[in-house]
């Protein structure tokens, strides 16, 4: 049975759940932006979205209006069409605004912070408890739709038949040119989430498997190294260029000059 509340927003209902979906078989998710600053208050209304979503320094606060087993009412619904919100879709109000000309929080250039937030606290509990894929229907910017020289609206079929996320300005019998989102930072997010990146691999310590010794090769200005014993095989005492004059241990030690290098010798002067 779907969730009634989202988990991460905060109650904030004003009309009584009494308007079920008609359709149950292709969830979707309908973004919107209020055109305003701050979130309206709904108190009174009919037409309230199943929740609001304020962006913050710190990511989003999101308030709940409408239970999500309940239809919103934020869409126009002609007699006679498509049940545009009773067709099994979540009505989301992003408070800002989708247009460079209005004074708010643009959407469409939102951050990877508060995207992250929308993302993680809004969407995929959605897509994860009703079944809603990660498939966005085709959209454009305020500013092209507006010149009415194209149009992303879709069919009352294929609103109907639609399962994913759209836009206002995808709805039938609707004028609204709302809910284009910056999806190109939300499809990283979304991507980062069902592939994590590798972590980078650790840059391999020197050997450190038995005693370390402190001495100074002269050849190099006699300067202090620490070295490993076991870096200092028979193999390079018996070829000797160098000898390592030990201030700790007792045992003068030699190394191939060749081999005083820092994959043994730390540098600790």
């Amino acid at each position: 049975m779907a969730m009634k509340q989202l988990p991460t927003a905060i109650e904030d209902y004003h009309s009584p759940p009494d308007r079920p979906f008609t359709d149950t078989k292709h969830p979707k998710i309908c973004n919107h932006t209020t055109e305003t600053m701050g979130k309206p208050s709904y108190t009174g209304w009919t037409i309230e979205p199943h929740m609001s979503v304020v962006p913050n320094r710190d990511g989003i606060k999101i308030y709940q209006h409408v239970p999500l087993t309940q239809a919103s009412m934020s869409l126009r619904d002609l007699p006679g069409g498509v049940r545009t919100n009773r067709d099994f879709v979540i009505q989301i109000e992003f408070v800002g605004t989708c247009s460079e000309d209005v004074i708010g929080y643009h959407w469409p250039t939102a951050n990877r912070k508060v995207l992250t937030a929308v993302y993680h606290e809004i969407y995929r509990p959605l897509m994860k408890d009703l079944g809603i894929p990660w498939i966005w229907a085709p959209m454009d910017s305020y500013e092209v739709l507006a010149t009415g020289r194209k149009s992303v609206r879709m069919s009352a079929s294929k609103y109907d038949n639609f399962s994913g996320f759209l836009g206002h300005q995808n709805v039938p019998e609707n004028t609204h040119l709302d809910g284009e989102m910056n999806l190109a930072l939300l499809n990283d997010i979304h991507q980062r989430y069902i592939k994590p990146q590798p972590k980078p691999n650790p840059i391999p310590l020197p050997r450190r498997k038995s005693s370390m010794f402190i001495g100074t090769v002269p050849e190099l200005n006699n300067r202090t190294y620490l070295f490993n014993e076991e870096d200092v095989t028979k193999k390079y005492i018996e070829d000797s260029k160098i000898t390592a004059d030990l201030r700790e241990g007792g045992v003068p030690y030699v190394a191939d000059v060749a081999k005083v290098t820092a994959e043994w010798f730390e540098d600790i002067s």
